[in-house]
């Protein structure tokens, strides 16, 4: 029971820490670039993370479906519940990301005056919000491994967003790219963990499929 339980709770654990720990991180590159830019950063991040908490409230709410469904062999109706899930969290995720795209400016102005940490925040915030629109599958496949304790794929995921893939990312493109660099880092990430988080779904629908066919 142990094993099972931390299997599945470690990689929600670390996600939560890895989001914390690549701020700190970010924050110290950004240092460089002055006040107004580490200013407008955290004013992007308080911004943009309303996608992101609806995304993940929304995925870990269909998790126990996955969970019930995933025991029960329900195979079918387990891949109905994740798409709906996708396409729910990419259509809240279009509508934010819209509203942020067509009324940056005064959502930015509305946590600060300052001219030059406007400026900054609204590039930032536009940024941060080229991966609005998708970043919810992400979160619906690893909350969704979880449901099904696939507990590697979803450590792999959770290490992966704000650590194998950020923080690299992060450090290349900020000496390759500077202050542009850092702020594209996040998207860049969330792209490549959708991709994997694709890949490694693909190989458990094959594990799925051959139980279908067992049980058949």
């Amino acid at each position: 029971v142990m094993r099972g339980v931390v299997s599945v709770g470690l990689p929600a654990s670390i996600n939560n820490v890895l989001m914390s720990a690549s701020n700190i991180i970010m924050n110290v590159y950004l240092k460089g670039y002055g006040d107004n830019a580490l200013a407008a950063m955290g004013v992007a991040q308080k911004i943009n993370i309303l996608v992101i908490l609806l995304a993940i409230g929304l995925s870990m709410g269909v998790q126990p479906l996955i969970a019930y469904y995933y025991g029960a062999h329900q195979f079918q109706k387990m891949k109905k519940t994740m798409k709906l899930a996708m396409i729910s969290n990419v259509i809240i995720g279009s509508v934010i990301t819209l509203a942020y795209v067509l009324f940056t400016e005064p959502i930015v102005r509305s946590f600060i005056d300052n001219v030059q940490v406007v400026q900054y925040g609204v590039r930032m915030l536009r940024a941060l919000m080229i991966s609005g629109p998708v970043i919810g599958i992400m979160f619906v496949f690893n909350f969704s491994f979880q449901g099904m304790g696939k507990a590697k794929q979803s450590l792999i995921l959770s290490l992966g967003r704000q650590g194998l893939f950020f923080l690299p990312i992060l450090v290349i493109a900020d000496r390759l790219i500077g202050l542009k660099g850092i702020v594209y880092a996040q998207p860049v990430a969330d792209f490549a963990s959708i991709f994997i988080a694709l890949f490694m779904f693909l190989g458990i629908r094959k594990e799925l499929n051959a139980l279908k066919q067992s049980a058949a």
